[in-house]
């Protein structure tokens, strides 16, 4: 579990995050934005990446710091583990990746060419390799125990210029690698060859983001141009259209089933999918305000989301229907996410709490102060 946030501080909750034995409010000791915060699979670690140049990793139980990650020149903007918890991959503006040991904290690779800021990087589901994603328009494949460039993935038309790849990411298999760019294209590469495989082509403006399903059969687009897309990941054939939003849409995503989706707007709405026809299942909207920055639970029952009425709100995703209005924060609320089993639901707001609520009834649980919102 991770959570992105503007403070300084982050709040830990043992060390499987959501097992509320203990609370813990923790100066990370960053000395600016914090912008991801990562826990490893076994709960023992998590990782901080910060616009203060560094990640650092500490102790789940303790809170103790273990390790600062120092080397980059510039905004670390994401740190993640492989699915081992060995290693970690930073991405930062410096235009490199690092590789790092996650239990000694020491520098193993740094990975050099990109000549733009590095918007990600991400391991495969055996933690061999590493996609790095740039808006010098390319995105490359490393291998991650050599720290080793095997492969530049660049389309024709983005060699003409350096139109931003927003995002990149490895299918379940790590067989194929999916890019979304600022043009208005999705890529699909294979990951042996670097060989481009398909453009999707649709989209009138850029993509903010392009992800498989959990099986690798369907890929969701969602862009600028008001409109996400649903296409067969084995034909590259276009599914469907759904033209609705108004505005940008920044994000989609399926849940864990691949049978449906959820759309992330900028207008007032979260609208809920059936992937498979296309239709539009229910729309999820307050009387006054906006909604935004839908999740699934794991099971794909719920979803979560935060409003700009200083309240989360938890849905059916069945029918659509309003199950309970988490109130309480005194300000914005960032960011709401489940923790991994879907019984309780985190809330970070700009009141400098962070509030812990039990998914089925909507009760607070717990109100922790977890510091400066800036």
């Amino acid at each position: 579990m991770w959570i992105k946030n503007k403070f300084n501080y982050l709040f830990i909750i043992s060390s499987t995050f959501f097992n509320f034995t203990q609370a813990q409010v923790i100066s990370l000791g960053h000395t600016h934005l914090v912008q991801s915060a990562e826990f490893n699979h076994a709960g023992t670690q998590i990782v901080t990446a910060s616009y203060d140049n560094t990640a650092r990793i500490w102790d789940a139980e303790s809170g103790e710091l273990l390790h600062t990650l120092e080397g980059h020149t510039s905004w670390v903007t994401s740190a993640v583990y492989n699915a081992t918890g060995s290693q970690i991959v930073t991405a930062s503006s410096d235009n490199t990746a690092r590789i790092w040991d996650a239990e000694s904290g020491e520098l193993l690779h740094t990975l050099e060419g990109h000549t733009g800021e590095i918007n990600s990087a991400v391991y495969n589901a055996t933690g061999t390799q590493i996609v790095t994603a740039s808006d010098d328009g390319t995105a490359r494949i490393w291998d991650a125990l050599t720290g080793e460039l095997l492969h530049s993935l660049v389309a024709k038309e983005l060699s003409l210029g350096p139109p931003s790849i927003y995002s990149a990411q490895f299918n379940a298999t790590g067989t194929q690698i999916l890019t979304a760019s600022q043009i208005g294209k999705a890529y699909i590469w294979d990951v042996s060859t670097g060989e481009l495989l398909q453009t999707l082509v649709g989209h009138t403006l850029g993509v903010n983001s392009a992800v498989f399903n959990a099986t690798g059969t369907q890929i969701v687009t969602a862009s600028d141009d008001s409109t996400v897309r649903i296409w067969d990941a084995e034909t590259f054939v276009l599914l469907n259209t759904l033209e609705v939003h108004t505005g940008e849409v920044q994000s989609a995503q399926f849940n864990a089933s691949g049978s449906q989706i959820v759309t992330k707007p900028w207008d007032s709405t979260v609208r809920i999918w059936d992937a498979q026809t296309g239709e539009l299942l229910h729309t999820l909207k307050v009387n006054a305000g906006e909604v935004w920055s839908p999740e699934f639970n794991s099971s794909g029952s719920q979803i979560v989301t935060v409003c700009s009425d200083n309240t989360a709100r938890i849905w059916d995703a069945s029918n659509g229907k309003l199950l309970h209005t988490l109130e309480g924060h005194n300000g914005i609320v960032e960011l709401a996410e489940f923790n991994a089993a879907g019984t309780q639901i985190i809330t970070v707001s700009r009141d400098k709490n962070a509030r812990i609520w039990d998914a089925q009834t909507g009760k607070l649980v717990y109100t922790y102060p977890i510091g400066g919102y800036r």
